[in-house]
């Protein structure tokens, strides 16, 4: 008899040097799935291809980093088509910072230096613009932003739901799959702050902590 296989979150950080510890620590105490850890960018792709046999994939966390979409790093080009072959199936997905610019160009959109080609890094005010399924109700949140590329249109069947002063394209949702991205880090913790020069604050981790919470819990329901 054929057993059926548990879902489990994939934690995909993408990060070239320091990984993100605290973050995966708390997405895992956080959600009611198990959540297992990957890092394509340091450690190659040999854990998601054995834990894809071992589980059912319930969702992805799919992490930023330093790195360009457009660097064509070995890691990048047998992590980008695996990744995007799943996503457009229909897993549940949410893209942060890289994460929201790789699922972009997914669905056809370009992807490009901020205005004035400086690095942005601080608390940003983003305001949710449209209700999605993740049903962020906040009529601001203060997120940490880290970029110096944006996204530059709007990608097929993907809808804004979020914008920012400095951002127009800040949050998509796909009109039909079950796909989100923002490109603040909502995920981000003391060790993320610290290391890009931001006094870490336990009230600015509370929004973001938000956004986190409420996609582990539409992953949780989508099942």
């Amino acid at each position: 008899m054929a057993v059926d296989k548990i879902s489990e979150i994939f934690f995909l950080d993408l990060a070239i040097h320091d990984p993100e510890t605290e973050a995966y620590e708390e997405v895992t105490r956080a959600s009611s799935l198990p959540v297992s850890y990957h890092s394509p960018s340091r450690e190659g792709m040999e854990s998601l291809y054995k834990r894809e046999e071992e589980v059912s994939i319930g969702g992805f966390l799919v992490l930023g980093s330093v790195a360009s979409i457009y660097d064509g790093c070995p890691w990048q080009s047998a992590f980008h088509p695996w990744l995007e072959s799943r996503v457009k199936k229909g897993i549940p997905t949410f893209g942060i910072c890289y994460g929201h610019q790789l699922i972009a160009s997914f669905f056809g959109a370009k992807v490009g230096s901020v205005a004035g080609g400086q690095k942005f890094t601080g608390l940003r005010k983003v305001k949710p613009i449209k209700e999605t399924a993740l049903g962020i109700k906040e009529q601001s949140l203060s997120i940490l932003a880290c970029h110096n590329e944006e996204v530059k249109e709007l990608p097929q069947g993907m809808a804004v739901f979020a914008k920012s002063p400095e951002v127009e394209f800040e949050g998509f949702y796909h009109k039909d799959l079950p796909i989100f991205t923002l490109q603040t880090h909502p995920e981000a913790r003391s060790d993320f702050y610290k290391k890009r020069g931001v006094l870490p604050c336990e009230e600015n981790f509370a929004d973001g902590r938000k956004v986190i919470r409420s996609f582990l819990d539409f992953t949780q329901n989508f099942l």
